[in-house]
């Protein structure tokens, strides 16, 4: 199978990333995997789980370069928009797994920003727990739209509304 000479942090970070990077470690790597993709109704999640009891070398190596990626991918956007309120993260993967990631490696790679690395330091991540978040965040912008007397169906973005919402919905994970 031919591999694209490029490929987006995307393509790890969403969908069938974990996927693609367990099978990195097992096929060019050789690293051993004991999960059965094939035969997994979601492979993600079996690499999760067999990433977090720790019986596939495999999926732990995968989910660990997941977060790698994350974070720096996270420190990325965080300086080019300098959120002040800090960055939220969200997703299965990233919810399920969060209490396992080793905070201080992830700051390694939020931060390692060259000589930008002070603006984001600083910068809180955070960590969205709750399997509702979608649901949440919808009717606490619907609420505040209402509440400000705005249009729901008009497209016009408010940062501090999303912000507001998503606030109110995230729990701190300390990384």
């Amino acid at each position: 199978r031919v591999s694209p000479k490029r490929m987006s942090a995307e393509r790890f970070l969403s969908g069938d990333g974990l996927r693609r990077l367990h099978r990195f470690y097992s096929e060019a790597r050789g690293v051993p995997s004991s999960v059965d993709l094939e035969a997994a109704p979601d492979p993600n999640v079996a690499i999760t789980e067999a990433a977090l009891s720790e019986r596939c070398e495999a999926s732990v190596a995968a989910l660990r370069l997941f977060w790698d990626l994350l974070a720096a991918r996270a420190g990325d956007l965080a300086l080019r928009t300098l959120p002040r309120q800090g960055i939220y993260i969200a997703g299965g993967i990233a919810r399920r797994t969060a209490a396992h990631i080793d905070p201080a490696r992830f700051r390694r790679f939020f931060t390692d920003k060259g000589r930008f690395q002070r603006q984001v330091e600083a910068l809180p991540v955070r960590v969205i727990l709750r399997d509702d978040c979608p649901l949440l965040g919808a009717a606490a912008v619907a609420i505040s739209a209402i509440r400000n007397g705005e249009h729901l169906l008009l497209p016009r973005p408010n940062a501090a509304m999303m912000l507001r919402a998503h606030a109110d919905i995230a729990r701190e994970v300390t990384v």
